[in-house]
């Protein structure tokens, strides 16, 4: 990718951590004709976004830790923390994101002392939810 269109991947992915978006709207907001400009491609391929599906509206494109991490290093980790809390109010018992939020405060803290704490917390219950075949 080049380093020009960096500005506007970090806008898009700002934009779409203000909240999840369709995937149609991103597509037809983000859309251009100029071959050079992939905004959207590059913004995929680094790992940025990701497209959900989600139960009774479709195809969801929303911020990953990677494009939280990106945000961060470009000065703007508002959008990229108030996603990771909106997601973690949600799902408060996710582990992969609990691992994510770990990762971007601290290196080694999704599988230091805090982690396996939160492991023995667990007791009986099942690290992940068994599979439902």
């Amino acid at each position: 990718m080049d380093d020009s269109t960096d500005p506007l991947v970090l806008d898009l992915v700002e934009w779409i951590a203000r909240e999840p978006r369709l995937y149609a709207e991103v597509i037809e907001t983000w859309r251009t004709s100029c071959p050079r400009l992939t905004i959207w491609e590059d913004a995929v391929d680094r790992g940025f976004v990701t497209r959900e599906t989600s139960a009774g509206s479709g195809v969801r494109v929303a911020v990953t830790a990677d494009g939280a991490r990106f945000l961060r290093a470009h000065g703007r980790a508002g959008e990229g923390d108030k996603q990771m809390a909106e997601a973690s109010r949600l799902h408060p018992d996710a582990w992969s994101l609990w691992r994510q939020a770990a990762d971007l405060d601290e290196v080694g803290k999704a599988s230091g002392p805090e982690f396996w704490k939160r492991v023995q917390a667990l007791g009986e219950r099942p690290y992940y939810p068994p599979p439902k075949l």
